[in-house]
């Protein structure tokens, strides 16, 4: 075969193999690491970083000038290893937890996780950049169009991305899908290397060896049991009853003893006797008794319900479950066990469900049984644009009732500034806001009257004969006393509110999460992440080529970090507005290829000019910006389509500024300065920016950025 069709074949493969395994490892990292949509910055961040190691240090000092034979060989079984690396780093991720000793309903904080992901990601990532850098340097001594080599691996990653969302996500568990990809490149890396001479016999050999010892599981079912066993491997304290791996989340209902427990992405979502859902559900029995129609979110099938039929006097309940991968678990599993003559169940995002039921249908109750705003996700249910289309269905003295995770401490100041957020928020939109404060902190919301007066309570649960331990005289004189303290202290303070753009609970939070573990362990952490990014920046500089020609490598570097940036920034935009980011992963990955292709081929059609490019960036930014400050209604949220021309456009300029500086470059260290820009980016991103500055921050750093390199263009073109 033909050397050229031989290196494009494969490198489509390797752009294919990259996003399927940056996206299976992403999920399996939420799954067992930390499930929140920040480990995305950190998991693009390790890819790049790891790519930039092997682009601009690995292969210039040991691989450049190695012979075309090397090269030949080393470019058939990269691929290889690359997705035998893959499989075993998923199986290290599920055994994490267990091998050190970890419970799985424990969190792992987020410098844990940092480093976790790039060690688990860079091996991947290493071999594939290696690839792409063996095929540059074989093309460039064949006299071969290097622009055609990073235009074909783009579209294999595209090819990926929609493949592995529309058809292939949630029906295989995610071991299988990447044994599978590893039977495909086997085979297609043995096909190409059929020719008689020396390198492609070592590859054959090699090959044949490979696919018998890799096909032993298949041959021997032990695939599956692989697979179980390394699932249920963190769960090896409770008795596994069913699981899913889904398009959003991995679910697992599990049996301890005589209850039920159930995890979702690694975390625990309900326990069967949960002693906060009796007060949640107490707190606003004893208060009043005249709820007819009852709005539950979350919890239905795990015990709420049951709690809520206990009391007589409701006609209706309309239980919602937002997880529709839990909500299909469940419902195939738990809800016969649930008396449901009065019960309508939905599943799906709540916010859509709002915005389509009739305006005429009011709830007298609405029990919030959601998680911290800690993600985005999550936060989109506490911000002031949802109270506000909630309100629309209320009646006109209906009760809201949610809680949140706190301390009996008001005075950690990241749990204190989040009870404020929260309440300044919804005081915002309703007349009464009551907080009843503890360990677990429940909010009542009203713009009827809310009497929390000790005796009327008693009284009120004697004469309708209530049973709640829980809520007895002492405790409930104890808790209200509390939290008169608590509201007076609100009062006094000046807080922001939440809004689905400027997400101050959730930022507060995050901050807890970067900055609650002070100790000399998480500043050692701390260190090697920045030493680990400084390592690759000093190699990038000191490289002669760079020193002679600086332009090309800065530009891409800067402008790969702002693109990086600014692409996390609309996807978590999207996921704030839309909440189905983890099962819409692949396609926007797609999307901002499709945007580096366009780009790529479009400087090859019309050779945009440099000032263009960075000119048309700017404007993106600014339009972005725009939006972000003007945006005041969840009503009225941005199309998704708007989002996918923004990601299409980010990417747009990548693929323009590579292909217009490889002009006058080196192929692998400027590959190398892109993947390091993204990098940073990444980083900085989520550990730093946006917990500080927010969307907007980000945003007008992007433009700092773009004029930097705008600036430096104008000395140099």
């Amino acid at each position: 075969m033909n050397i050229f069709y031989k290196i494009l074949i494969l490198i489509f493969l390797n752009g294919f193999t990259a996003i399927v395994a940056q996206i299976i490892l992403y999920k399996e990292i939420l799954s067992q690491i930390y499930a929140n949509e920040i480990v995305l910055c950190f998991v693009l961040s390790s890819w790049l970083l790891s790519g930039a190691i092997a682009g601009i240090i690995i292969f210039p000092k040991y691989f450049k000038e190695k012979s075309d034979k090397f090269l030949m060989l080393g470019y058939g079984l990269l691929p290889v290893i690359s997705i035998l690396i893959s499989i075993f780093s998923l199986l290290a991720i599920r055994n994490i937890k267990a091998l050190f000793n970890i419970p799985v309903e424990q969190v792992i904080n987020i410098w844990d996780a940092v480093i976790i992901t790039f060690l688990i990601y860079s091996p991947s990532a290493f071999f594939l950049t290696l690839s792409f850098s063996f095929a540059g340097e074989i093309l460039k001594r064949k006299n071969g169009d290097i622009k055609l080599l990073y235009i074909i691996e783009i579209i294999g990653s595209i090819v990926a991305g929609v493949l592995f969302t529309l058809f292939l996500a949630g029906k295989h568990s995610n071991l299988e899908l990447l044994y599978w990809l590893g039977v495909i490149t086997i085979i297609v890396v043995y096909v190409l290397y059929r020719d008689k001479n020396d390198y492609n016999k070592i590859i054959n050999s090699i090959m044949v060896i490979v696919l018998i010892l890799y096909l032993i599981p298949l041959l021997t079912n032990s695939l599956k049991k692989i697979d179980d066993k390394s699932f249920n491997k963190s769960y090896s304290k409770y008795n596994i009853i069913f699981k899913r791996e889904g398009l959003d989340s991995k679910v697992v209902i599990a049996k301890k003893k005589d209850e039920y427990f159930v995890f979702s992405n690694g975390l625990l979502k309900y326990q069967t006797k949960d002693p906060d859902i009796i007060q949640f559900i107490g707190w606003p029995m004893v208060l009043r008794n005249n709820y007819k129609n009852i709005l539950l979110v979350n919890g239905g099938y795990t015990g709420v319900i049951s709690e809520i039929q206990k009391y007589k006097m409701i006609e209706k309940i309309t239980s919602v479950e937002t997880d529709l991968d839990t909500a299909e678990l469940l419902e195939k599993n738990l809800k016969d066990t649930i008396s449901s003559n009065n019960i309508k169940y939905v599943h799906g995002d709540l916010i859509y469900y709002l915005y389509n039921i009739n305006e005429l249908e009011k709830y007298d109750l609405v029990l919030l049984n959601l998680f911290e705003p800690n993600t985005f996700l999550n936060n989109r249910y506490f911000t002031i644009e949802f109270f506000k289309l909630l309100k629309r269905h209320i009646s006109q003295d209906g009760l809201i009732v949610f809680y949140l995770s706190s301390s009996e401490n008001y005075l950690i100041k990241e749990l204190s500034d989040l009870v404020s957020v929260i309440y300044y928020t919804v005081k915002s939109i309703f007349l009464n806001v009551e907080i009843i404060y503890g360990d677990t902190t429940f909010f009542l919301v009203s713009d009827g009257n809310i009497n929390l007066k000790t005796t009327e309570i008693i009284n009120n649960i004697k004469k309708n004969n209530y049973q709640i331990p829980q809520l007895n005289p002492v405790y409930i004189e104890e808790k209200l006393k509390k939290s008169i303290e608590i509201k007076n202290l609100q009062e006094k303070r000046k807080i922001k509110i939440n809004k689905m753009l400027e997400p101050e609970a959730y930022y507060h939070l995050i901050k807890k999460d970067l900055f609650l573990f002070k100790n000399s362990q998480t500043f050692i952490k701390i260190i090697f992440v920045f030493i680990l990014f400084l390592f690759v920046i000093y190699n990038l500089i000191k490289i002669n080529k760079i020193k002679n020609n600086v332009l090309p490598y800065i530009s891409i570097f800067l402008l790969s970090a702002t693109t990086i940036i600014l692409e996390l920034c609309l996807i978590l935009i999207y996921q704030s507005f839309y909440g189905y980011l983890y099962r819409s992963i692949g396609l926007l990955y797609s999307f901002f290829m499709v945007g580096i292709l366009l780009g790529a081929i479009l400087y090859i059609i019309f050779e945009i000019k440099f000032k263009t490019i960075i000119i048309l960036a700017e404007l993106l930014n600014i339009i972005i910006l725009l939006y972000i400050l003007s945006f005041n209604s969840i009503e009225k949220p941005i199309n998704p389509n708007f989002i996918i021309f923004f990601i299409i456009g980010a990417g747009f300029f990548v693929g323009a500024m590579f292909n217009l500086m490889l002009k006058n470059s080196d192929v692998s260290v400027l590959y190398g300065a892109d993947l390091a820009g993204g990098a940073i980016g990444g980083v900085l991103f989520g550990l730093i920016i946006f917990p500080l500055a927010g969307f907007t921050g980000i945003i007008v750093l992007n433009l700092l950025f773009l004029s930097i390199i705008y600036i430096l263009g104008l000395k140099n073109v």
